[in-house]
């Protein structure tokens, strides 16, 4: 099968979105290329709703979070879903992913999705690289690492897809301790996005603990600048620009951190933003340092409201990660 997947006019090919496809493109894969554009480790992604009714609900948030229109966004969504549920007309399907908390998400979407189709001949590539920073020789040679979907894979992406939408993080926690080989990446990504749930003692979630962390030690920086500096702090990057944007913007709104020339706070555009930014220096405040010293707590100055899979955080006393007994932390005795 891998030395027919480029020419292989009947192969589906999907992978996480437009940079990978068009390098597939330009590889000279000849199958239908499908980009699975979805941030789900943000925003809610609920339980209790069909397919329909989860683009929808995704589509909401993705306009609300300023990632593009609605109309683009739910054709985008439409076009998927009318492909997979294609499947029999294709030769094979073929999941293009990496090993970062932004592909393992949909990988396990994917897999519940087509096992709820009945989809069968569903081949995987799994790259410890990114794949849209690899030559197109180096994406073609990746076809020799595909392998067939297992029923032990497919099992463990349906439970791991049911506990990422319920509403609660005790089965999604639950899972991090448990056997999770089949897909080697999955472990990984548990753990960050628990992460992102408020810390047990200073209701920081990891990105924003991080941000504060590199103004701390930098004393002032850009916003592009600040970004990569976050990136560099993350064991497999999976945070676009704009999502960080927002979470820089509601540390700015709660009073953590300040824009030196005293104005609002301006999205950069493009992307690296490093080189697209208005020049604006951001630095702590003394509740940032306090944050970081576990002097103040970030739900109490600035209530979360928030979904990170199927579970809403809102309030001043929403679900906790504590890190230390890994276990998470219900309202009730935060």
């Amino acid at each position: 099968m891998p030395d027919h997947l480029l020419d292989d006019a009947a192969a589906l090919h999907i992978s996480n979105g437009d940079r990978a496809t068009d390098l597939m493109r330009t590889a000279g894969f000849r199958g239908t290329l499908l980009p699975w554009r979805d941030c789900l480790h943000e925003g809610p992604v609920p339980s209790g709703l069909d397919r329909e009714g989860l683009d929808r609900c995704r589509t909401t948030f993705l306009v609300s979070a300023g990632l593009g229109e609605e109309a683009e966004i739910g054709a985008g969504f439409r076009q998927r879903a009318e492909t997979v549920e294609r499947w029999r007309q294709f030769r094979s399907i073929t999941l293009w992913f990496e090993h970062d908390l932004y592909d393992q998400l949909q990988v396990i979407e994917i897999l519940s999705e087509l096992h709820r189709l009945g989809a069968d001949d569903i081949g995987l590539v799994q790259s410890d690289t990114y794949l849209g920073m690899l030559t197109p020789p180096q994406l073609t040679a990746l076809t020799a690492t595909r392998t067939p979907v297992t029923e032990q894979q497919s099992t463990l992406a349906r439970r791991a897809w049911q506990a990422f939408r319920s509403d609660t993080p005790r089965a999604w926690a639950a899972l991090s301790a448990q056997e999770t080989t089949p897909l080697p990446f999955l472990h990984q990504a548990i753990e960050r996005h628990l992460q992102e749930f408020p810390h047990r003692r200073n209701g920081l979630s990891r990105t924003r603990h991080q941000i504060l962390s590199c103004l701390h030690r930098q004393g002032t920086l850009s916003p592009g600048p600040l970004f990569v500096a976050n990136q560099q702090l993350e064991q497999a990057n999976f945070l676009g620009d704009s999502l960080f944007w927002l979470q820089l913007d509601e540390l700015i709104s709660g009073g953590a951190v300040a824009v030196a020339d005293g104005g609002p706070f301006h999205f950069p555009d493009g992307y690296p933003p490093s080189t697209r930014f208005k020049k604006q220096r951001l630095s702590l405040t003394a509740l940032g340092e306090a944050l970081l010293a576990d002097q103040e707590d970030w739900c109490e100055a600035f209530p979360v409201d928030r979904w990170l899979g199927g579970v809403e955080l809102k309030g001043r006393n929403p679900w906790r990660w504590c890190p230390e007994s890994h276990a998470v932390i219900p309202p009730t005795v935060a």
